[in-house]
């Protein structure tokens, strides 16, 4: 958008947000839905620069006010969590997702939010965290990490993608290589970022396993990648 555009969004994200406050003060229904606020928390995360996820936050907040006629969803939970990611919050994502996992009645969680976690895992930098989510859209959702019955979060490319990230962020080809193979195994098409990554993560490896550390693994998933038309 141009900035007479984003000057016209933050406006209406203002004001919503005085509505906000309205409301749960008098605990009058108001005018401001659901909708509003969370078009408020993502427009201040993304136009309002270097303050953005504290005035979500903020937003959030109200919203979670006995009153404010604007309880958080899914929709909410996920845009806080993708933009504390963005701005290196891997903290603030965990504590976001604990308390949608906290919210009475429980909120149904997707694939698309799993994938946010499991992002947040891979920024961390902790991959054996990332796998467990992993297993557990695998498996439905056990209660460890995901809640039971979490027929809504199977694994799809970017599962796949982000679990191959976390393994480059610790130099692990063996676990990339094998999430690639499990990929396919499960008729899911690789794509660019996945063979980007592996080829990236074959001159991190700490091992030989895999190939690591070998030019011809590189060239290998080259050719694979014209073998798929990535």
């Amino acid at each position: 958008e141009g900035e007479k555009e984003v000057k016209e969004l933050h406006s209406r994200a203002v004001e919503i947000e005085r509505q906000i406050k309205l409301q749960g003060s008098t605990g009058s229904s108001g005018s401001v839905n659901l909708r509003d606020c969370n078009f408020a928390i993502k427009t201040f995360a993304d136009y309002d620069s270097g303050m953005g996820l504290l005035r979500s936050l903020r937003v959030f907040k109200l919203m979670r006010r006995n009153g404010s006629g604007c309880k958080p969803n899914l929709v909410t939970y996920s845009t806080l969590m993708s933009r504390a990611l963005k701005v290196g919050k891997t903290a603030v994502a965990f504590r976001l997702w604990n308390l949608m996992l906290d919210e009475d009645p429980p909120l149904s969680v997707d694939t698309k939010a799993v994938n946010i976690l499991l992002n947040a895992y891979s920024k961390d930098g902790d991959h054996q965290g990332a796998r467990e989510v992993f297993e557990e859209m695998r498996l439905g959702g056990t209660g460890k990490m995901l809640p039971r019955g979490c027929v809504s979060c199977t694994p799809n490319v970017v599962s796949y993608n982000t679990l191959i990230d976390a393994s480059h962020r610790c130099g692990d080809l063996a676990a990339g290589m094998q999430a690639l193979q499990l990929m396919k195994e499960n008729n899911l098409r690789p794509d660019t970022r996945t063979y980007t990554t592996l080829i990236s993560t074959v001159g991190l490896s700490s091992t030989d396993e895999y190939g690591g550390n070998d030019p011809d693994t590189a060239f290998e998933l080259f050719r694979s990648m014209e073998v798929d038309n990535v």
